[in-house]
């Protein structure tokens, strides 16, 4: 599938970003990500880098963050997340 850069316009339900659903992402940054499913109106991805991370991206803090899922939006603090999470 096709490589592409985005940069992160806003977060939605889930925490994806719009247009190109990407996870583990923050509004504001320039990622790199593979397209693993098109559809129509909306593309899902994987995340491949962060190019340019938004200031308040943080390093998650469990060793199991990537393989588990139950801890998704350890990628920013729990200040900004309920902040994000009042958008989505």
């Amino acid at each position: 599938m096709e490589i592409k850069e985005l940069t992160i316009d806003r977060l939605i339900a889930g925490g994806d970003g719009i247009g190109y659903f990407v996870p583990q992402v923050l509004p504001g940054e320039r990622v790199e990500v593979k397209i693993i499913e098109v559809k129509k109106g909306f593309n899902r991805c994987l995340l491949i880098n962060v190019l340019e991370p938004s200031d308040k991206r943080i390093e998650p803090f469990c060793k199991n963050y990537t393989q588990c899922g139950g801890c998704s939006f350890q990628f920013t603090s729990y200040n900004n997340q309920i902040d994000y999470t009042k958008y989505i």
